[in-house]
């Protein structure tokens, strides 16, 4: 499968649940759409801190694919590198990736998973960062 086909496979709106390790956890909704030259990714929803505080929160990041390597971008003026990395596709049709981001001294490890769902896992390490925070989308249904 090519990057084009994989694409394909993300443009849509999807239902998002995070949970993070250090008791907060996420529920929202995610949108990936094609732009000029990359896929805008958009997320809305509510962050509920293990102290039992809610907000509501968004991020934005731009994903562009070429071939099967996936760059992310965090959605700034000009766009900022996030990671970028080299996707496999396993027997089963899903395709895996593994990215890593420095932010200071803390260290950012991202697997993808992206199938008919998709899984992304941050785990966080440093001096001032220290979490899993693991993200499953799946694709939301017209009601």
């Amino acid at each position: 499968m090519s990057g084009e086909h994989l694409i394909e496979r993300l443009v849509g709106a999807w239902q998002l649940s995070r949970v993070i390790s250090n008791g907060a956890s996420y529920r929202g909704r995610a949108v990936w759409r094609p732009e000029a030259g990359h896929l805008h990714y958009r997320e809305d929803g509510t962050m509920r801190l293990a102290d039992g505080r809610i907000f509501s929160c968004y991020r934005s990041y731009l994903f562009q694919l070429d071939e099967l390597r996936l760059t992310v971008y965090f959605d700034e003026q000009p766009p900022r590198l996030f990671h970028r990395m080299e996707l496999k596709a396993g027997d089963d049709g899903t395709f895996r990736a593994e990215g890593h981001h420095d932010c200071g001294r803390d260290r950012y490890l991202t697997t993808y998973e992206i199938g008919n769902f998709i899984r992304i896992v941050h785990d966080v390490k440093g001096p001032f960062k220290d979490y899993r925070l693991i993200g499953t989308y799946q694709r939301q249904t017209v009601r």
